[in-house]
């Protein structure tokens, strides 16, 4: 993975204006969720009332940046991967559209870890790290979202060992603030409504961070694992 995260900071500069648009789109519903959260939290607000809000937009903004994170990865693959290759950096509007159907590549396979995640706990994991290059499988290869499914479990076959630590890493960065903030300033009867007011935008920042890195680390792993199989 180590390499794979050094190819998604490589990709950066030289896919710049297609990550930029892609992370933007993608953003924008967090962000404005955020907003509509803060907006419902005003400096006089019911200490109980706030940390439920807060506790509800964790919910929601976690599941939607795990969304996000392969939609995005699905509409940027072909333009990151040709980057990667120093090749096809003109025309990646046209490469983006064309690759919005990978959206419903993402939504099936995060679909699969929320059944994952009903049935047992320890299944998400797994679900999760075998669907990890499903959508820019679909995207590059022009995949129906069952097969970029089969395409993704086949490619991870292997080496799914090494991309749970990473997933599990990931949503423990997206999570720890919320953790730390329970037990602390959102303890007791009487939680903080100004902490909870700094933490939201502290802890999207983070979460759209995360969701920025997974995309493009998804597309790295997908052109590594695709090449040597």
């Amino acid at each position: 993975m180590r390499d794979c995260l050094g190819d998604a900071f490589r990709a950066i500069p030289r896919a710049l204006p297609a990550i930029a648009v892609g992370f933007a789109i993608a953003a924008a519903p967090l962000v404005l969720y955020t907003l509509a959260t803060l907006r419902r939290i005003p400096g006089d607000a019911d200490p109980i009332a706030a940390r439920h809000a807060y506790d509800v937009w964790c919910v929601f903004a976690l599941v939607g940046a795990v969304l996000l994170a392969r939609a995005l990865a699905g509409v940027l693959a072909p333009t990151v991967a040709e980057a990667l290759d120093d090749r096809g950096r003109a025309g990646w509007g046209r490469r983006m559209i064309a690759s919005v159907p990978a959206v419903a590549t993402a939504k099936l396979s995060v679909a699969a870890i929320g059944l994952g995640l009903l049935a047992v706990v320890g299944y998400a994991v797994p679900i999760a790290s075998a669907l990890w290059v499903a959508s820019p499988a679909a995207a590059i290869e022009g995949l129906s979202p069952a097969r970029a499914s089969a395409r993704s479990a086949a490619l991870t076959q292997g080496v799914k060992r090494r991309v749970a630590p990473w997933l599990v890493a990931l949503f423990a960065l997206e999570l720890a603030p919320w953790l730390v903030a329970r037990v602390t300033v959102l303890a007791g009867k009487k939680p903080s409504v100004p902490a909870v007011r700094t933490l939201l935008p502290i802890q999207l920042a983070i979460i759209l961070a995360v969701m920025l890195v997974t995309a493009l680390v998804q597309i790295a792993a997908y052109r590594r694992l695709a090449a040597n199989r």
